[in-house]
């Protein structure tokens, strides 16, 4: 998945001295950071900077000829020098800037592997300023971001305004089906707190309330109970979600003021009897979906509450007493001038202008001294409450329990850490990671581990020391080498992840001898070993179950033929014969059917609607059978379809059973090949196209 951005443009002289120094790691002496620089229609890199502000001197016009973007690729994803350069000539193929000098850096200093591209949009031939995608800046970047993942065979990002077919084709959304996207202040703001944005709660709580209102008393009336205002301001609209303020526009492109005022008339205030609910905060989503991460959520709103209704007291108590400090120095000043003139002073002028420059001299002192003091007090409140409380994700990973940062941090994804069992020795083992290769020098001092062979440059896990994150691609491979090497490294290892993950570790730990700390674990850990107690080696003429790997489907039948060259196992399952390849699953045990799913069941319960010399037919194949449903067994439905005959239908057959429908005398089943209908009112059957009543 590829991810393109605009950095805003930076007015001012060195333009693109600072760009390049970013890019090469100069700027903050973080050279580190740089895995990969390299140019475009430059003569050399070491002359970038030279060459683009000459070219830029040709244009006196433009006052901005600085393009900037980054692309940004998955954590798992890791772009090779040659795909670095096809991205940026893809970039710039789509923004119209293929001839202009640019300048690139591919960084490692976050999560994901990062580039940094720099361009001169001054064409070199013209010495006119090139406006990139003709203002369609953002659409291009978008496309030409599904370009590359096209191209480079890297997962395709499906939200946005563009979508990708299976034929590789490249279409824009419809602007109704486009949702409007969050600003990348909103989406910060959830990163940071753990909780919804205003953007978010409008476009989720407020449009559709908006949007169904049918009038302005009813529109107030149900965004206050949800803690939402709705005003008006200047020409336009906006939405008061607790004490942040949106426009009307950033929650629907239909909820304009002028857009409602055609629909609801001219804009009403809300009454006064109106009041506000208090705004309830929610939990976004990757914080919701994850109870154990919910809970530390709401503690940590708890925490930040507290933390600033004490930093709020604790200001309010040192502003009362700082300020009355100054009024009593203020006072005693005051006092202290009016003593002065309390004598008479007569003939003695010069002894008095003496007397008021020591005394003003004095008294600026004291209040110089006071506000120093009270400075350094405000500086030593500063410090015990700083500016901002930890984010989120900073508070989880403070946490004792590292699967709380992980769940938030890895939403989707696999993560183990080492085990909570105390000294518990790795010793020796003999796993090995044959089939995987390190990659050395990653962001974080993290190693990426990719499979040999490999045509895509994905990490299937990356070892960050304390923790392992598998990808989330789910494969068996990548994560039972992560599962070994997690389990060389700390003996024991503990999960973190979706069910289905956790499920596939289950099995894969207990056909390796792993051991896993997770205590919820442990029932599944001991079914799994009796599973894995319970395989057999299926024998001609034994009824097994074959179940399939990482699957609830399963197939149970008689093992009619085995062909141990190609590792194929031939079962009849009713009157289907069905091969079975044994790498896919394992064969056990068949369960015993109970009574009263037999067939020979079925058959008992409808010779007593017929007697013995009735007669009982299976409905196979196609055809129209009438008559009333007399009973219904777990497997089979029994339908009276003649005087002493009577027809077994298997429930799996039929597209729709209703239990309503026994007794009922007027039930029609149509049934094709491979379906079966029921119909309640059946139509009037054509005279010669009915087969009858039964087959």
């Amino acid at each position: 998945m590829v991810i393109a951005k605009i950095i805003p443009r930076k007015h001012g002289s060195g333009r693109f001295k600072d760009s390049v120094n970013y890019n090469l790691g100069l700027s903050r002496n973080d050279t580190d950071k740089v895995e990969y620089v390299n140019t475009l229609n430059i003569f050399a890199p070491e002359v970038a900077v030279a060459e683009m502000e000459a070219l830029a001197l040709e244009n006196t016009r433009s006052a901005d000829p600085v393009f900037n973007c980054i692309l940004s690729w998955r954590e798992h994803e890791i772009p090779t020098r040659e795909q670095t350069d096809e991205a940026v000539g893809i970039v710039l193929k789509e923004l119209g800037l293929e001839e202009c000098l640019t300048h690139y850096a591919l960084h490692r200093n976050t999560e994901n592997l990062h580039l940094h591209v720099c361009v001169n949009r001054i064409d070199p031939e013209t010495y006119k300023a090139r406006d990139p995608a003709h203002g369609w800046t953002k659409k291009a970047l978008e496309k030409a971001a599904r370009k590359i993942e096209i191209a480079q065979g890297w997962e395709i990002e499906r939200t946005g305004r563009y979508i990708v077919t299976e034929n590789g084709e490249i279409l824009e959304k419809a602007r109704e089906d486009e949702k409007i996207k969050l600003s990348q202040t909103a989406r910060d703001i959830e990163a940071h707190t753990g909780e919804k944005s205003a953007e978010r709660i409008g476009q989720e709580a407020a449009a559709p309330i908006i949007r169904n209102a049918q009038s302005w008393e009813e529109l107030h009336i149900c965004l206050a109970e949800q803690g939402i205002a709705f005003e008006c301001k200047g020409s336009g609209a906006v939405l008061h979600v607790g004490e942040t303020v949106i426009k009307a526009s950033q929650a629907g492109r239909d909820i304009s003021l002028s857009k409602l005022e055609k629909r609801l008339g001219a804009y009403r205030d809300r009454d006064t009897f109106v009041l506000l609910h208090p705004a309830r905060p929610e939990a976004v989503e990757r914080v919701a979906a994850a109870p154990k991460v919910k809970g530390s959520w709401e503690e940590y709103r708890k925490a930040k509450a507290k933390y600033h209704a004490a930093k709020k007291d604790a200001l309010s108590e040192l502003q009362k007493w700082q300020g009355t400090e100054r009024k009593i120095l203020i006072g005693s000043q005051r006092e202290e001038r009016v003593s002065l003139f309390r004598v008479s002073w007569q003939g003695k002028g010069a002894e008095l202008n003496q007397r008021r420059s020591l005394m003003a001299a004095k008294q600026q002192r004291e209040k110089l001294d006071l506000r120093d003091r009270q400075k350094e007090e405000r500086e030593k409140l500063k410090k015990r409450f700083p500016h901002q409380f930890p984010s989120f994700k900073t508070w989880l990973s403070l946490d004792d329990d590292p699967e709380l940062s992980a769940l938030y941090r890895y939403p989707g994804q696999f993560v183990l850490f080492a085990g909570g069992g105390e000294g518990t020795p790795a010793g020796e083992r003999n796993f090995d990671l044959r089939d995987y290769f390190p990659v050395f020098g990653e962001r974080r001092g993290g190693v990426m581990y990719r499979r040999n062979g490999s045509k895509r440059n994905t990490a299937d896990f990356i070892d960050y020391g304390k923790k392992i994150v598998v990808s989330d691609k789910l494969d068996k491979f990548g994560v039972l080498a992560a599962l070994q090497l997690a389990s060389q490294k700390w003996g024991t290892v503990q999960l973190s992840g979706s069910e289905e993950y956790k499920r596939l570790c289950v099995q894969l730990a207990t056909k390796h001898n792993i051991k896993l700390a997770n205590p919820e674990l442990k029932a599944e850990i001991e079914a799994a070993r009796k599973s894995d107690a319970a395989r057999i080696n299926p024998e001609v003429g034994q009824r097994v179950t074959f179940r399939v790997h990482n699957s609830e489907t399963k197939l149970t039948g008689k093992v009619v033929a085995i062909d141990r060259e190609t590792g194929t196992v031939t079962l009849r399952a009713g009157r289907l014969t069905v091969p079975v390849i044994t790498a896919k699953g394992y064969f056990t045990e068949a369960v015993p059917l109970e009574k009263t799913h037999t067939k020979e069941y079925a058959c008992e319960r409808a010779k007593t609607y017929v007697g013995e010399n009735g007669f009982v037919f299976f409905a196979r194949g196609e055809g129209i059978y009438r008559g009333p449903i007399m009973e219904a067994t777990p497997t089979y439905v029994i339908q009276k379809t003649g005087e002493d005959t009577m027809t077994l239908h298997r429930r799996t057959d039929l597209k729709s059973f209703d239990e309503k429908l026994l007794g009922n005398q007027d039930v029609v089943i149509r049934k094709a090949v491979g379906m079966g209908i029921v119909c309640i009112e059946p139509r009037p059957i054509e005279k010669g196209k009915d087969k009858g009543w039964g087959r």
